[in-house]
């Protein structure tokens, strides 16, 4: 005898041993199974946990970054600091900025707007670790 489903159940509560609707119902249940439907009421999950980041500091957090704050980053790095991706010194940049500002400015900022969500959740878990 081989281990074959005999029949599934709708939402509903039907029964049905057809191989097509069962189908649909495996499929539609796998499909499902990870869908966000809500989060309902979390403060059960929420009550042991200490706030212990402030509104102001949250509002840093997730401010977005901004050309001034990458243009300051450049300027005050060490002349012969290296870039890891390039190999290009600081200073090159530094010194063809006029040339390079709008290119490096729009790279940096991707970067930082794709890793911003990465990088805050490690440090949320950097912080968690110290309680």
């Amino acid at each position: 005898m081989r281990n074959t489903i005999q029949s599934l159940r709708h939402e509903d509560g039907r029964k049905t041993s057809d191989e097509g609707e069962m189908e649909n119902i495996a499929r539609n249940y796998f499909q499902n199974l990870f869908l966000l439907k809500g989060f309902g009421n979390t403060d059960h999950i929420l009550f042991g946990i200490k706030i212990c980041v402030s509104k102001e500091v949250n509002s840093k957090l997730i401010a977005k970054y901004m050309k001034e704050e990458v243009i300051v980053a450049l300027k005050e790095m060490g002349p012969t600091k290296v870039f890891e991706d390039d190999g290009f010194l600081a200073l090159f940049f530094q010194q063809f900025w006029h040339i390079v500002e709008s290119d490096v400015v729009d790279f940096c900022l991707g970067v930082l707007k794709k890793a911003c969500l990465w990088n805050l959740l490690i440090f949320t878990s950097d912080e968690l670790r110290e309680f």
